[in-house]
């Protein structure tokens, strides 16, 4: 995520779950890792919004899922590429958006068409069909917040992973306005707390120096 929008912390509040229209959930289980947000999570769901889950596990969240991609484990990325494969061939993605805030479009386009659909689905276990479809949903149904957990960030290809899914969010425009975003759902209490008051030390997270207190 800093490499992708300059900062590791989620893009916005989970209070914007009632601005949303869809929710992402890949690599997590929130309704036991992460209670209170699963649990608002699962409201929404319940209230008809658009829930796909990614995951190869039958989570209780999964059971409310519009759209159940149940994986195989460490195949994120073909499932990501899977999705972006669709929206690109669909047209669905925010072309506006695109080229007005984001770079690299053009060579993210070319070696995503250039994937190989038949290996991608061999590999993940998943049925296109079922991939097109979660694909064209997350493209349509309105302001998207994905969420992430551990199941895509301890994975070795996991820096790889969660850029996937900062470009899905950026192709369809899912990002920077209320409904919308990127939101890691972290393995320990306050990871992003610790950083927003200056654990986590790079620009904009930096505590000011501190002055020895004489007695």
């Amino acid at each position: 995520m800093q490499r992708t929008f300059g900062t590791g912390a989620a893009t916005n509040s989970i209070a914007d779950l009632k601005h949303t229209s869809g929710m992402l959930v890949i690599g997590a289980n929130p309704t036991e890792a992460h209670p209170v947000t699963g649990a608002k999570i699962k409201q929404q769901a319940m209230k008809g919004k658009t829930l796909i889950v990614i995951d190869p596990r039958k989570t209780e969240m999964a059971k409310y899922a519009h759209y159940h991609l149940q994986l195989r484990p460490g195949t994120n990325i073909a499932v990501l590429n899977m999705m972006m494969y669709y929206i690109i061939t669909e047209g669905l993605e925010d072309k506006d958006f695109v080229s007005s805030r984001t770079e690299g479009f053009e060579d993210l386009r070319r070696n995503i068409l250039s994937s190989n659909i038949d290996e991608l689905e061999e590999v993940s276990g998943v049925p296109r069909e079922q991939v097109r479809a979660a694909a064209i949903a997350y493209a349509t149904c309105g302001p998207v917040m994905s969420f992430h957990g551990l199941g895509v960030t301890e994975h070795y290809q996991g820096t790889f992973a969660v850029m996937q899914i900062a470009n899905l969010a950026m192709l369809t425009g899912n990002i920077g306005k209320p409904g919308c975003g990127v939101n890691p759902l972290r393995g320990q209490n306050n990871v992003q707390g610790m950083a927003d008051m200056g654990v986590q030390p790079y620009p904009g997270r930096r505590l000011p120096r501190m002055q020895p207190i004489l007695q």
